[in-house]
């Protein structure tokens, strides 16, 4: 018997339910697919002749395909969220605590929403259809938060493993091929 102090909830709202890290694991997985495998290992080689780890190119492609294959479509859910406050804020009874929305992605899986306000300012929170949050807002200042989940957090982590080899590999071949090249002979000739 397993216990916890923590809530199922407060666990799926971080990803830390065992349901959870098994789709983040899938999820992970399935985006690392050979073309993108192929294309971190280029990027790491060619960082790694230029002396530079994980250029922005590298970052800008690699955070672009996991919006594509493992993140949840976050802009159209703020986006549904931002009416939500919207009415919240145009509502005529001031005293309005917390209200819950369920919200359809795309795909037909249900998202929920939780908006809190009053008179000093207004939150939310976005949930994945497991638990898990996804952003979160607060309008004293921070505005829309995006929340990694689980996956993304697995898929970055695939990711930076397989450049990190690489760009091993890639500089100690640069080291030995530099130590293979003959040292060219320096003469000093001094004439008094």
């Amino acid at each position: 018997m397993e216990v916890s102090f923590f809530s199922q909830s407060y666990l799926a709202k971080w990803g830390r339910t065992p349901k959870i890290q098994e789709k983040a694991e899938k999820a992970a997985g399935e985006a690392m697919t050979e073309g993108f495998v192929k294309q971190i290992k280029v990027h790491a080689q060619r960082d790694a002749k230029n002396g530079i780890y994980m250029d922005q190119d590298y970052i800008h492609m690699t955070l672009a395909h996991m919006r594509e294959t493992v993140s949840p479509n976050r802009r159209g859910l703020i986006a549904k969220t931002n009416t939500l406050l919207q009415e919240a804020a145009n509502a005529k009874d001031p005293l309005w605590e917390a209200y819950e929305r369920l919200m359809d992605k795309l795909s037909g899986k249900e998202y929920s929403a939780k908006v809190r306000g009053g008179c000093i300012g207004q939150t939310a929170e976005i949930y994945s259809p497991d638990g898990e949050m996804i952003a979160a807002y607060n309008s004293l200042g921070s505005g829309w938060t995006e929340i990694q989940t689980k996956a993304e957090s697995k898929f970055l982590d695939n990711a930076t493993v397989v450049y990190a080899e690489a760009y091993r590999q890639a500089r100690a071949g640069l080291k030995a091929a530099a130590q293979e090249e003959p040292q060219p002979a320096y003469t000093l000739d001094v004439q008094a």
